[in-house]
């Protein structure tokens, strides 16, 4: 049980950020199909994106693992094994 004076957190902004994620790849098989072959200036937007997309992907994961994990163990050892 949840000790009342403990002070929640909000954490809108991580279903956000993931929303995001899951939009951007969500759409990038269509984005993909989309081009033509003649279309090189277009190939180098798309890939453009997706490679800065899984960049933000990867420092983002990066945050998490050193801000997100170590607090959430440090929090709620009795579920070690569920964040890990």
């Amino acid at each position: 049980m949840t000790d009342p004076s403990t002070p929640t957190i909000d954490v809108s902004d991580m279903y956000a950020v993931h929303q995001v994620f899951r939009d951007a790849f969500g759409s990038g098989a269509q984005m993909v199909s989309s081009v033509g072959e003649e279309e090189i200036e277009r190939q180098i937007l798309v890939k453009d994106y997706l490679s800065d997309v899984l960049a933000l992907l990867a420092v983002h994961h990066e945050g998490e693992d050193e801000l997100v994990w170590p607090l959430l163990r440090e929090r709620a050892p009795e579920h070690t094994a569920l964040i890990d």
